[in-house]
């Protein structure tokens, strides 16, 4: 607990996603192996761990759990010098994840979908569905971009912050800059554009 807690205050303010894994670390000092000593912490724990959370959870969810204090493990022991003689995580098989998502809209859905937002009350939400059809944007990529990433002249939309931590640059088709210029607003520049 005490290298989890360390962690959280030292190393993950530091991390883009820093408050989401706060939460998977709180959540984790709440178990019993958070309060087990440094001297009796070993890979068969960390199995047992494991495999117990795999009744509840998907694979993915345990592997990033184990990712964040596996690096909570790597990084005492190299900058805080912690004597441990080896990571008990790195010793553990991680479970096979999920393969990835190929989800594609079965016909008639996007029909449904259109029908949902046109009730809906947010009068955003029509012009954000269509806007994240039409550029594949992430969700959180959509809804923090601001007018001034907004370039009209080149049809472009610059993205500072992505989940991989580049920034990136996304050419708009004429229906995306349809979609834009259509929306209610006064343009000023640090505003979101949703």
């Amino acid at each position: 607990a005490s290298i989890l807690k360390r962690y959280v205050d030292e190393v993950l303010p530091r991390h883009r996603a820093g408050k989401n894994q706060t939460i998977i670390v709180n959540a984790f000092l709440r178990h019993p192996l958070a309060k087990t000593k440094l001297s009796e912490v070993g890979p068969r724990q960390f199995a047992t761990y494991r495999d117990t959370r795999l009744r509840t959870v998907k694979p993915a969810t345990i592997n990033r759990e184990l990712g964040i204090i596996q690096h909570a493990f790597e990084v005492a022991m190299r900058e805080w010098a912690v004597p441990l003689s080896s990571n008990p995580i790195k010793a553990i098989r991680k479970p096979m994840a999920d393969p990835p998502r190929d989800r594609r809209l079965h016909p008639g859905e996007w029909d449904q979908l259109m029908a949902a937002a046109r009730v809906c009350r947010n009068p955003l939400l029509k012009p954000v569905l269509n806007f994240a059809l039409e550029t594949a944007m992430r969700r959180g990529e959509i809804l923090n971009t601001k007018w001034q990433d907004y370039a009209e002249a080149s049809h472009t939309l610059y993205i500072p912050t992505t989940k991989n931590g580049h920034a990136r640059t996304i050419p708009l088709s004429p229906r995306a800059v349809k979609i834009l210029n259509d929306l209610p607003s006064d343009r000023d520049a640090d505003q979101l554009i949703f």
